[in-house]
């Protein structure tokens, strides 16, 4: 018992442990022909089957939430933000999925439903963000309007040169930024839309020593300069904030939403490509910003109070 540690839940038959045992003797061991090395290949296959079960679960909750919040709030903004976020997480789970499913046939092991199955994960749930992926679909042609406001500017230009006159939001499009919403703070500048009650509360919010407060509705590659869509890029941003005549070098604390989350093809989001553009340090959220109504902030479901800082360059690629 002391060796095993059997009785507790710690130890033999313990929580999750799948051991067994019953009486032998020396000269007829079952288990004389065990293989270690083949063992291990089998843990080390259980491991992983877990670690992507683990991954399934914790999105379809994130997923949960996300809808729970669209449903709930009546300020267009968040509510955007919500349902651009809810696209991405939908299409996050059926990659993971896919993944899940070819590991198992790879390796000859059995699917195991209840492991990625979560409370309040309902068929309809599963519906909607099916319906996500689809709406956010190139071959649909709907979401991905970057991609296909390309090819259309492609098929209209005559030439490599009136290309690259075509503006940049109507080539992503992105509708275009409204300068008139950018507005003074204590410590910055923020652009949320007219109307919105974020106007009100970023005004409350804390100031950071050492830090220039640039706040406005935002994502992982783009901000919502004015409005409640994309509409301008890390490198537009710079040059506004290097045009502030009270922006006067310091780092940027960038409060909007995603701007911290690297996208998935590893490339810059928004906060690094804006540290190597302005040659500061950018802390920003790698998910949604919450303000509340006494300017206090958190980020993300489990409400962290802590920002991704980014270093010009800091991953030694050119700028």
């Amino acid at each position: 018992v002391e060796t095993t540690g059997y009785g507790t839940g710690e130890g033999l038959c313990g929580w999750n442990c799948r051991h067994s045992f019953g009486p032998g003797d020396p000269n007829h061991n079952p288990y004389k022909d065990f293989d270690a090395e083949e063992n291990k290949k089998a843990y080390d296959l259980s491991q992983r089957q877990r670690e992507l079960e683990r991954r399934v679960r914790h999105t379809k909750t994130k997923l949960i939430a996300l809808r729970e919040g669209i449903d709930a709030t009546e300020d267009a903004g968040v509510k955007a933000s919500l349902e651009t976020e809810y696209a991405r997480t939908a299409k996050l789970l059926e990659r993971q999925n896919e993944a899940y499913n070819k590991f198992c046939d790879d390796n000859n092991l059995k699917r195991l439903a209840e492991r990625i199955q979560v409370a309040k994960w309902t068929r309809a749930d599963a519906k909607k963000s099916m319906m996500a992926v689809e709406e956010s679909s190139p071959k649909n042609g709907l979401a991905n309007s970057a991609e296909r406001s390309i090819m259309q500017s492609r098929a209209s230009a005559d030439s490599e040169k009136e290309l690259a006159q075509v503006d940049l939001a109507s080539r992503r499009g992105w509708v275009k930024p409204d300068f008139s919403a950018k507005q003074t703070i204590p410590n910055g500048f923020e652009a949320f839309p007219a109307g919105d009650i974020l106007k009100k509360r970023i005004r409350l919010v804390s100031p950071e020593s050492g830090y220039f407060d640039v706040a406005m509705h935002g994502a992982s590659d783009g901000v919502a300069f004015g409005t409640t869509k994309m509409s301008m890029t890390a490198r537009e941003l710079a040059n506004v904030i290097r045009h502030d005549p009270s922006y006067k070098g310091q780092n940027i604390r960038l409060l909007s939403c995603n701007t911290g989350k690297i996208p998935d093809d590893n490339g810059y989001c928004v906060a690094e490509d804006l540290a190597n553009a302005l040659g500061v340090k950018v802390k920003a959220p790698d998910d949604l910003l919450f303000f509340e109504s006494d300017g206090k902030w958190y980020v993300g479901l489990f409400k962290k109070t802590e920002l991704i800082e980014f270093s010009p360059n800091q991953r030694r690629r050119f700028k």
